[in-house]
């Protein structure tokens, strides 16, 4: 969304367009989806348009889709596209602060917001009046909507939020810890990572509290790759993996949810191939009460 209509280039065609054709030509496909057809989540472009980025085009985001179409549902950035500010500069993926005031929700892809090299930047130019913690709020309130609206749809039966691959009993592999203590060891040797296999990892707590699930890994491929592990905690969704093409080994920390039952059974789940699980590790942080 919109106007990138070529592959040669994407990332850099500018689409020079006048308002009218624009909106009576290039937009009138997406205003026809967003009125008629109830979408709830778009992905904007990596091309600019008369100079400005999609991701961060505040005309196309805000004026054009949400206050004249009326949509309320999230947008989200192209994997790892460029924004760039109102004075038509260069183009950077850095420039969140372009992003947040266009009312981009979300820039992907980010393994953990808080982690991220450029987080400092974007404090500082919160702190420097940038953005205020309005449009922030606001971006906020727009992908909770979007999270509670299809959260209610499965649990009523309709929509399903996380599309796993097809599971066949041959792709589960088994670790079972038995009790754990305050640090346990898994071991994943022998532990396929092709797409659709699951890991169950069963263990019995030892006492009642808050537990984290440490895993060191790395990924194959090119740096633009996208790769997904779905993690469940005794068959809830936590927490979604993604990561990128990378042969460095990389640590995540998963928080599992207060574990008030003995018996648990985390559930990894590979949904695209080529990520390496090199070791985990089971972590009791603090006790809880019922």
């Amino acid at each position: 969304y919109a106007l990138n209509d070529q592959e040669y280039k994407r990332h850099d065609s500018d689409s020079r367009v006048s308002e009218r054709a624009a909106r009576e030509i290039y937009l009138k496909a997406f205003e026809i989806a967003v009125r008629s057809g109830e979408v709830k989540s778009i992905m904007s472009g990596y091309n600019p348009i008369n100079g400005r980025q999609c991701a961060s085009n505040y005309a196309l985001n805000t004026v054009i889709l949400r206050e004249d179409w009326g949509y309320d549902g999230i947008v989200m950035s192209d994997w790892w596209a460029g924004m760039n500010k109102e004075d038509y500069g260069a183009k950077s993926r850095e420039d969140i602060a372009a992003m947040i005031r266009a009312q981009n929700d979300l820039y992907m892809v980010i393994n953990d917001a808080e982690q991220i090299a450029f987080m400092d930047k974007i404090r500082a130019e919160q702190a420097e009046g940038v953005f205020g913690r309005a449009e922030l709020l606001r971006n906020a309130k727009n992908i909770c909507r979007f999270v509670r609206r299809y959260a209610e749809d499965e649990e009523a039966g309709g929509v399903k939020v996380l599309h796993e691959p097809e599971i066949r009993r041959e792709q589960e592999s088994l670790i079972d810890l038995g009790k754990i203590g305050k640090r346990t060891p898994i071991d994943f040797s022998g532990v396929s990572s092709e797409r659709g296999q699951r890991v169950l990892i069963s263990f019995q707590t030892s006492a009642l509290g808050f537990y984290e699930l440490r895993l060191l890994l790395s990924s194959e491929g090119p740096e633009l790759a996208q790769m997904n592990i779905i993690i469940k905690n005794n068959k809830v969704p936590i927490r979604t993996l993604s990561m990128r093409g990378t042969t460095e080994k990389h640590e995540e920390i998963v928080p599992l949810d207060l574990c008030i039952y003995p018996d648990v059974v985390l559930e990894l789940i590979f949904a695209e191939s080529g990520i390496t699980l090199h070791e985990g590790e089971l972590i009791f942080r603090k006790a809880g009460e019922k």
